[in-house]
């Protein structure tokens, strides 16, 4: 089994420990692995949308009936999503989990994801909504945190995987060197690769660390 596969085995595994049934998907190829992985294990209804806001509508419908369910997307399509999270979940306190790419990052060839690099996580700071950045394997149980984090405070979550932990390599490329366009003035980081995240000064948790609460990654 190459490193990819794994990868994709230990997230959908992840799902599996969270008592997740549903899992909606939109094609990156960043994540192809682990929608094929998704779609050919039983344990999951695994439904592909053509649209962002259909997973979240088939997420959030998922809650009221018991059922644990999972988006996955790119950086883009999460992008797209704002006013449907910020008027269905945040209004009306609907849970739910999104699987996405940190697309535009140091690594990503794609000049055509160069905004995401500029503007994704600023954009998630500026509507409050909590993430984690997942930057090494050891990290992919945070994917379960993230899951029960957002039942506890009835908020969606984000569970951010990074190129070189999907693609498998072991020792994930950070910069250490911050353009301007890394720093985001609404959670105080000076840049998201930081080799030496920010620690939040009342829990202790590592960046990242939302305007209004706490950090979610593991702590120290």
């Amino acid at each position: 089994m190459d490193a990819q596969k794994e990868v994709a085995k230990l997230v959908v595994e992840q799902a599996a420990q969270c008592g997740i049934e549903l899992v909606a998907s939109l094609p990156d190829n960043w994540v192809s692995e682990v929608i094929r992985e998704f779609d050919r294990d039983d344990r999951f209804r695994h439904v592909l949308v053509n649209r962002e806001e259909s997973a979240v509508g088939l997420c959030s419908g998922a809650f009221f009936s018991g059922t644990g369910s999972l988006a996955v997307m790119g950086a883009s399509g999460l992008m797209t999503l704002i006013y449907a999270i910020t008027k269905i979940n945040y209004t009306y306190e609907i849970p739910m989990t999104i699987l996405a790419t940190l697309r535009g990052a140091p690594g990503d060839k794609a000049k055509f994801h160069v905004s995401n690099g500029l503007y994704f996580l600023p954009s998630l700071d500026a509507i409050n909504l909590t993430y984690t950045i997942i930057d090494s394997r050891d990290k992919i149980p945070l994917i379960k945190r993230a899951y029960d984090h957002s039942r506890i405070v009835s908020r969606p979550t984000v569970a951010i995987m990074t190129r070189d932990v999907l693609r498998g390599r072991p020792k994930p490329w950070r910069s250490r060197t911050a353009p301007r366009s890394g720093f985001s003035p609404t959670n105080g980081r000076t840049n998201w690769w930081s080799p030496r995240p920010a620690i939040h000064p009342r829990c202790g948790g590592t960046s990242p660390v939302t305007p209004t609460g706490c950090s979610i990654s593991m702590r120290r």
